[in-house]
């Protein structure tokens, strides 16, 4: 089963750059296919029914992971993946839910609510956040080092998020700003870890802080 845009179609052949797939799983099962981080490359060919797809590059934190994962649909598989299905697609495919709950179509691992991607969040809480990586350099106003030129990276989020009452869409990484394991991706759509926090002091560029980062 495989969402292709506004489309949802069964008995696709996904033919993936990268190989190493965990292929653990029975095909006498209703299956969907969750890879592991985000997809750079996807287009799907309509006369054989076939979806060629590419990862982007994924950092340390999964360089030993497979690629993806093939899993039974099932409502535990797809709170934990956070997989994009919703009852209208199994009903589209299947006929049915078959008594399966999607949760609107988003999982439960702590990004997303029934309704879609959380917006609210606490000090501490653990993430893995999409956005745009963006490195800046400005002078401190403010704090620590003031009046002199700082640089440092932030993710840039499609919207903004809400930590302790403090609103950004902005997350200034908790890094130091020699660290060539992001430079390589500055400008481009990026999925980092790591923990929440609201800073307590002025020594920072930003609102919201993301520390002990990882790019996926």
């Amino acid at each position: 089963m495989c969402r292709v845009n506004n489309n949802v179609v069964r008995n696709v052949t996904v033919v993936f750059e990268d190989t190493d797939i965990d292929i653990n799983y029975s095909t006498k099962q209703k299956l969907f296919f969750t890879p592991i981080g985000d997809i750079s490359y996807a287009k799907y060919n309509s006369k054989n029914r076939t979806l060629y797809i590419d990862l982007a590059p994924r950092g340390t934190v999964f360089k030993n992971a497979p690629a993806g994962y093939i899993l039974p649909i099932t409502s535990k598989n797809i709170n934990e993946t956070a997989v994009k299905i919703a009852d209208k697609d199994l009903i589209e495919v299947y006929g049915s839910t078959s008594g399966i709950s999607t949760n609107g179509g988003y999982g439960s691992n702590g990004n997303y609510g029934k309704k879609g991607p959380r917006s609210s969040y606490s000090g501490g809480d653990n993430v893995a956040l999409t956005g745009t990586l963006r490195r800046f350099s400005e002078v401190k106003k403010v704090g620590a080092f003031s009046g002199q030129r700082i640089d440092f990276y932030v993710l840039e989020l499609p919207n903004s998020i809400t930590v302790d009452n403090m609103s950004a869409k902005q997350i200034q990484l908790n890094i130091t700003n020699n660290d060539s394991r992001y430079t390589r991706y500055i400008n481009k759509k990026v999925t980092i870890s790591g923990s929440l926090r609201v800073p307590e002091n002025f020594n920072w560029q930003r609102n919201v802080v993301l520390d002990s980062p990882s790019l996926y």
